[in-house]
């Protein structure tokens, strides 16, 4: 792969945004919201991703005032060298245990729906392989295949929730329409994991082409997949119903299994989806692989990101098979959720202590 300059362009920023979010979730979002919000789980989605949205802003508006710098090098310059280290390393924990925990999810289900007698391990090595080729070409060529292939996985997104209408049943989705604010409240961090990556600003913005038009763009990425899982999560409780919802492992792969083209042109809708779902799990998890090195590049203030690309292979593979079962997974997403909330709220309080100190590069 040629590399280019990392200088990104706007419809970059917005892909690498929104394929930072659109992946492995997906697959599974309906099943967590029903199960975290059987309340309310659409309300429940719309709010958290309406929050994604306000904390992105904040992100774009704290880079703005350091364009320069990653926020591993501006934490520093805002709450002083000492807690900006500790910062540092909650960024590099937190990019790595959410790296393993995307692989092993990936790894799961590719296990459970397609490649029954596959070894786990070979699934994550050679996923795990493939992202880092990718990676250790730059994020220009990262921005590439987001602006390439991600279009693709959003159009088949689109195509899921648009064919599965005709099973649509309304009174199902009425019933389970109320106010109750607490049980929205108390889902947001489980729900959480769904929308995160759009962390990715925080490293990006010293690439950018056009930092002026950053937060349009910016909004742009992450308002696809807010549109995308809150019609999925809709959809899905419409067809299946918020109790069997619960109980399905992938209730958006159940849907793509009552898909019916006219003439028969697609009878195997399911493996068409897998397709592009894997296409999305993929980039998705070089996303934070690609964060996880940079961050511990720009923490120990070194310059080549690459040799980290290998050093920290084997410890994403260790904490990916860490999980016993798929309730161990489940909360190793819960912790993504809870240790992303505490970042963003982090980032909130930067933002704040730089303005009200002054703090901002000239």
């Amino acid at each position: 792969m040629q590399q280019r300059p990392d200088r990104l362009s706007n419809i970059e920023i917005t892909f690498l945004i929104s394929s930072a979010i659109l992946g492995v979730t997906g697959l599974h979002l309906p099943r967590l919201a029903s199960q975290i919000a059987p309340q309310n789980p659409i309300l429940a989605t719309i709010t958290t991703g309406i929050l994604a949205c306000v904390f992105l802003i904040v992100m774009v508006a704290l880079g703005k005032r350091f364009p320069n710098d990653t926020i591993i090098e501006y934490g520093s310059k805002i709450a002083g060298n000492f807690l900006g280290r500790i910062l540092g390393l909650v960024f590099i924990f937190y990019f790595l245990f959410t790296s393993g925990t995307i692989l092993r999810s990936f790894a799961s289900a590719v296990k459970g729906i397609l490649l029954k007698d596959t070894p786990l391990e070979f699934i994550m090595i050679t996923m795990l392989l493939t992202s880092m080729y990718l990676v250790l070409n730059g994020i220009s060529s990262l921005a590439k295949v987001c602006e390439s292939f991600s279009p693709l996985v959003v159009l088949v997104l689109s195509l899921v929730i648009l064919l599965s209408i005709k099973n649509f049943a309304p009174e199902r989705v009425h019933s389970i329409i109320n106010n109750d604010i607490i049980s929205i409240v108390q889902s947001i961090p489980h729900i959480a994991p769904a929308f995160l990556g759009y962390e990715i600003i925080l490293f990006i913005y010293p690439f950018m082409f056009d930092q002026e038009k950053v937060l349009k763009y910016s909004l742009y990425g992450i308002t696809i997949p807010i549109i995308l899982f809150s019609a999925l999560v809709i959809v899905s409780v419409g067809v299946f119903g918020i109790d069997s919802n619960a109980l399905s492992m992938y209730p958006t792969l159940e849907m793509t299994k009552y898909i019916e083209f006219p003439g028969a042109f697609a009878e195997r809708f399911d493996i068409f989806f897998m397709v592009f779902w894997i296409i999305g799990s993929f980039i998705t998890l070089s996303c934070f692989y690609y964060m996880a090195t940079l961050s511990i590049t720009r923490w120990l203030g070194l310059i080549n990101y690459k040799p980290f690309v290998i050093v920290l292979f084997p410890i994403i593979i260790f904490i990916g098979l860490l999980p016993q079962n798929a309730y161990q997974i489940g909360q190793f997403l819960k912790y993504v959720g809870f240790i992303g909330i505490a970042i963003n709220i982090t980032i909130v309080l930067l933002l704040l202590i730089s303005i009200l100190t002054h703090k901002k590069e000239r």
